[in-house]
Protein backbone atom coordinates (compact mmCIF):
# COMPACT_ATOMS: atom_id res chain seq x y z
CA UNK A 1 0.00 0.00 0.00
CA UNK A 2 1.35 3.12 -0.52
CA UNK A 3 -1.34 5.68 0.02
CA UNK A 4 -2.71 6.47 3.61
CA UNK A 5 -5.89 4.83 4.14
CA UNK A 6 -8.78 6.81 4.14
CA UNK A 7 -12.24 6.13 6.22
CA UNK A 8 -14.03 5.35 2.91
CA UNK A 9 -10.94 2.30 2.71
CA UNK A 10 -13.15 0.78 5.78
CA UNK A 11 -16.57 -1.50 6.09
CA UNK A 12 -17.82 -0.42 9.14
CA UNK A 13 -18.02 3.32 10.07
CA UNK A 14 -15.42 4.51 12.22
CA UNK A 15 -16.37 5.92 15.47
CA UNK A 16 -14.42 8.50 17.91
CA UNK A 17 -14.02 7.33 21.58
CA UNK A 18 -17.02 7.97 23.60
CA UNK A 19 -15.28 8.05 27.15
CA UNK A 20 -11.80 9.42 26.54
CA UNK A 21 -9.60 8.77 29.11
CA UNK A 22 -5.46 10.55 29.02
CA UNK A 23 -2.42 7.57 28.99
CA UNK A 24 0.91 8.98 29.14
CA UNK A 25 1.93 9.30 26.74
CA UNK A 26 4.87 6.77 25.49
CA UNK A 27 8.57 7.75 25.14
CA UNK A 28 9.39 6.52 22.22
CA UNK A 29 11.27 7.77 19.38
CA UNK A 30 9.53 7.34 15.76
CA UNK A 31 11.78 7.73 12.56
CA UNK A 32 10.66 9.45 9.76
CA UNK A 33 10.37 6.19 7.72
CA UNK A 34 8.34 4.44 11.04
CA UNK A 35 6.35 7.77 11.08
CA UNK A 36 5.53 7.51 7.05
CA UNK A 37 4.75 3.51 7.34
CA UNK A 38 2.52 4.29 10.12
CA UNK A 39 0.37 6.82 8.44
CA UNK A 40 -0.58 4.42 6.03
CA UNK A 41 -2.66 3.14 8.30
CA UNK A 42 -4.23 -0.43 8.81
CA UNK A 43 -6.66 -2.17 7.56
CA UNK A 44 -8.10 -5.99 7.96
CA UNK A 45 -7.20 -8.67 5.99
CA UNK A 46 -9.17 -11.43 7.18
CA UNK A 47 -11.93 -12.30 9.88
CA UNK A 48 -8.73 -13.14 12.26
CA UNK A 49 -7.73 -9.22 12.26
CA UNK A 50 -8.50 -7.70 15.89
CA UNK A 51 -6.90 -4.15 14.74
CA UNK A 52 -7.73 -1.55 12.05
CA UNK A 53 -5.50 2.07 12.33
CA UNK A 54 -6.08 5.68 10.79
CA UNK A 55 -4.47 8.37 10.70
CA UNK A 56 -5.80 11.94 9.75
CA UNK A 57 -3.21 14.67 9.82
CA UNK A 58 -0.81 14.14 12.88
CA UNK A 59 -3.26 11.70 15.08
CA UNK A 60 -3.04 8.06 14.58
CA UNK A 61 -6.60 6.25 15.79
CA UNK A 62 -6.98 2.65 16.24
CA UNK A 63 -10.43 0.66 15.89
CA UNK A 64 -11.54 -2.43 17.02
CA UNK A 65 -11.47 -4.26 13.99
CA UNK A 66 -15.51 -5.23 12.43
CA UNK A 67 -16.96 -2.27 14.99
CA UNK A 68 -15.08 0.58 14.36
CA UNK A 69 -14.99 1.31 17.77
CA UNK A 70 -12.07 3.37 18.55
CA UNK A 71 -10.02 2.33 21.73
CA UNK A 72 -6.97 4.60 21.40
CA UNK A 73 -5.47 7.34 19.79
CA UNK A 74 -2.19 9.14 19.61
CA UNK A 75 -0.81 12.56 18.20
CA UNK A 76 2.26 12.66 16.52
CA UNK A 77 4.37 15.74 16.86
CA UNK A 78 7.61 16.24 14.47
CA UNK A 79 11.09 16.54 16.66
CA UNK A 80 15.01 15.97 16.42
CA UNK A 81 15.27 12.78 14.98
CA UNK A 82 11.71 11.95 13.65
CA UNK A 83 8.46 12.02 15.72
CA UNK A 84 7.17 11.45 19.65
CA UNK A 85 3.75 10.99 20.62
CA UNK A 86 2.65 14.32 22.31
CA UNK A 87 -0.83 13.17 23.62
CA UNK A 88 -2.66 9.96 24.26
CA UNK A 89 -6.03 8.67 25.08
CA UNK A 90 -7.96 5.22 25.49
CA UNK A 91 -11.54 4.19 25.85
CA UNK A 92 -12.15 3.86 29.70
CA UNK A 93 -13.41 1.04 30.61
CA UNK A 94 -13.58 -1.38 33.62
CA UNK A 95 -9.70 -2.13 33.18
CA UNK A 96 -8.17 1.82 33.59
CA UNK A 97 -4.45 0.80 33.88
CA UNK A 98 -2.93 3.42 32.60
CA UNK A 99 0.73 2.02 32.42
CA UNK A 100 -0.36 -1.25 30.89
CA UNK A 101 -2.30 0.49 28.06
CA UNK A 102 0.62 2.73 27.39
CA UNK A 103 2.29 -0.02 26.56
CA UNK A 104 -0.14 -2.22 24.85
CA UNK A 105 -0.58 0.93 22.72
CA UNK A 106 2.88 0.89 21.53
CA UNK A 107 2.84 -2.89 21.03
CA UNK A 108 -0.27 -2.42 18.60
CA UNK A 109 2.12 0.16 16.61
CA UNK A 110 5.30 -1.50 16.60
CA UNK A 111 3.90 -5.12 16.15
CA UNK A 112 0.92 -4.62 14.37
CA UNK A 113 1.32 -1.56 11.68
CA UNK A 114 5.10 -1.37 11.61
CA UNK A 115 5.12 -5.39 11.93
CA UNK A 116 8.52 -4.93 14.00
CA UNK A 117 8.04 -6.67 17.42
CA UNK A 118 9.69 -5.44 19.93
CA UNK A 119 10.90 -8.00 22.63
CA UNK A 120 11.69 -6.23 25.07
CA UNK A 121 8.85 -4.04 25.09
CA UNK A 122 6.93 -7.05 25.31
CA UNK A 123 8.65 -7.73 28.50
CA UNK A 124 7.57 -4.75 30.06
CA UNK A 125 4.16 -5.01 28.66
CA UNK A 126 4.30 -9.15 30.06
CA UNK A 127 5.75 -8.22 33.47
CA UNK A 128 3.11 -5.62 34.28
CA UNK A 129 0.43 -8.05 33.36
CA UNK A 130 -0.18 -8.81 29.67
CA UNK A 131 -3.06 -10.01 27.70
CA UNK A 132 -4.81 -11.32 30.85
CA UNK A 133 -4.43 -7.95 33.18
CA UNK A 134 -5.66 -5.99 29.72
CA UNK A 135 -8.89 -7.52 29.11
CA UNK A 136 -9.57 -9.13 32.84
CA UNK A 137 -9.16 -12.92 31.98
Amino acid sequence: MSHPLTRASFKHALLPIANPRELPAPQRLWTNSEWERIRLGLQEKDMDDKWVALAEGDRLSIYRAGVGQCVYDAVFAPCEGGFRITTARMEAGRNDRLDLHGAFLELLITGQILHSPDSDLWARFTTLGGINALFGY
